[in-house]
């Protein structure tokens, strides 16, 4: 899961935003590279999506993270969601950080609490999806980008 989530991240979030900085380097002081500048926000999908954080994390440190958890015991965290600058730049991979997207529908429910918050993009990681999640998760969210490692109708 840890290497297939740094993947899809890498893959997903090839766009953001770099900055030149200057780094000291074992070999050598001072030298330039690019480095992301955009911070992401990450809303893992209790708790099947928790195992896919530390691995975006680690690919992309700039991030902040708000749980959801839509498993039925109530609405612990979606009021914990934090608001997003409308057009500002977090993004968030996780209306879907989520293994699977043929779940009931909490795939869509979270990515409308967050559009709800004005980011400037949504994207979805899941590890695997079915072609009907996938169909029904299209419905509700056309223009919601998904990176998906297992399915070709993503």
């Amino acid at each position: 899961m840890s290497e297939l989530s740094a993947l899809l991240c890498y893959e997903a979030l090839d766009d953001l935003g770099t900055e030149l900085r200057r780094i000291d380097t074992p070999v050598a002081d001072g030298v330039e590279c690019s480095v992301v500048a955009e911070n992401v926000l990450v809303v893992p999908i209790l708790r099947a999506g928790l195992g896919m954080v530390p691995a975006i994390q680690e690919t992309l440190p700039l991030t902040d993270v708000a749980h959801v958890d839509c498993a039925g015991r109530g609405n612990a965290g979606i009021g914990r969601l934090p608001e997003c600058p409308a057009g500002g730049p977090v993004r968030a991979p996780g209306g879907g950080v989520r293994p699977d997207a043929g779940d009931r529908g909490s795939l869509a429910k979270v990515c409308t609490m967050v559009a709800d918050r004005n980011p400037a993009e949504i994207i979805v990681l899941c590890l695997i999806a079915s072609e009907e999640g996938m169909a029904n998760f299209r419905q509700a969210h056309p223009r919601v980008r998904v990176t998906c490692a297992g399915s070709t109708r993503c």
